[in-house]
């Protein structure tokens, strides 16, 4: 039996970055222009509504074994709006349980530009670890440095997150960090760099008597980062996700669900191309290489719930797009998340 069913699920949606918060985005909202306060209060109500469609699959054969809570990604190039009080305060707010919605919690999306090599890493952290713990969050994100392609980068990283006033941080708020793939061809956007380092990273926090926060350090598959390296070194993705989980699934508590063409980080929704809401003309996408690849991340989703053996206490599913999107295409997206692990779990 799939052990899945002992984790608590958490399903999201992103709102980390510029765009959804302009006037253009509002309009296809159905808002007069991007306002921060109605965006974040629509999206609450759009993580429900992924919820939904995830019970709508679920409800008759395994909803008392995963019943799913909301999350929304914050922070990365719109981290100046946790500056703003009164934003706190109405994340905060979307924590408490109200009939009919479901709490969504918040999940902090750390700045791109600042890498744990970065001399500056500590003192940015340690604001955004504190204010997860603020504001009810019970996870933090960062991404493993986004361009470089040196093995160097291997060690620098690790001696940044073994920084004692770090280890002492996380010791004392006992918040997770979820550690990021990129793409670009970089160092840690491919598998073996990613399972050698967490090999590295837990034997040295047990060298160094923190081996009670080796749980909290885990990783985030980003999806379509990497798809796009996958292509850059002629590996067949579907292949290649199913290796990594053969070694890796237990140490997966992220997921950030988005496709592609392989090429470039478009942030498409994960459906049929035909039925997208694109900002742009549907002429430049490659829409054969994203449909199949769309196809590929579903089918290996559930190749990681069935390869999961012990599983951690919270999982992610995080959905995010840089093209527009409609309610009821959510509820179906949730739907299609909820069939997976009817599949997985009950054949």
């Amino acid at each position: 039996m799939v052990k899945i069913k002992q984790s608590k699920m958490f399903i999201g949606l992103s709102l980390n970055q510029n765009w959804i918060f302009s006037a253009k985005f509002g309009k296809f909202l159905g808002l007069d222009e991007g306002d921060p306060f109605e965006v974040i209060t629509l999206a609450t109500k759009y993580v429900n509504r992924l919820i939904e469609g995830f019970d709508i699959e679920t409800a008759d054969r395994m909803q008392e074994d995963i019943y799913p809570l909301g999350f929304i990604q914050y922070g990365q190039s719109v981290h100046f709006l946790l500056n703003d009080p009164e934003i706190i305060r109405l994340i905060k707010e979307q924590t408490h349980p109200g009939f009919p919605l479901r709490p969504v919690y918040p999940f902090i999306h750390h700045m791109n530009d600042t890498h744990p090599e970065c001399e500056d890493f500590f003192d940015t952290f340690s604001k955004y670890y504190k204010l997860t713990s603020e504001m009810h969050g019970n996870k933090i994100l960062v991404h493993f440095h986004t361009k470089e392609t040196d093995a160097n980068i291997f060690q620098k990283t690790l001696d940044a997150l073994m920084n004692p006033k770090l280890l002492d941080l996380i010791r004392e708020y006992k918040i997770e960090i979820v550690l990021e793939n990129n793409q670009h061809g970089s160092y840690f956007g491919y598998p073996k760099n990613i399972i050698k380092f967490f090999e590295t990273l837990d034997k040295t926090l047990i060298n160094k008597q923190y081996s009670d926060l080796v749980k909290f350090f885990n990783f985030c598959l980003d999806y379509g980062h990497m798809l796009i390296n996958f292509k850059l070194k002629g590996i067949d993705p579907e292949s290649g996700f199913k290796a990594f989980f053969d070694n890796f699934a237990d140490r997966i508590s992220e997921f950030h669900i988005h496709t592609n063409d392989g090429i470039d980080d478009l942030h498409l929704m994960p459906i049929r191309f035909d039925k997208l809401e694109l900002l742009d003309e549907k002429g430049i996408y490659k829409k054969r290489d994203i449909d199949r690849n769309t196809k590929i991340i579903w089918r290996t989703l559930k190749y990681w719930i069935k390869s999961l053996s012990n599983p951690k206490e919270q999982i992610h599913i995080l959905f995010e797009f840089l093209n527009p999107f409609l309610e009821n295409q959510l509820i179906l997206l949730g739907e299609k998340l909820g069939s997976c692990f009817v599949s997985s779990i009950l054949t």
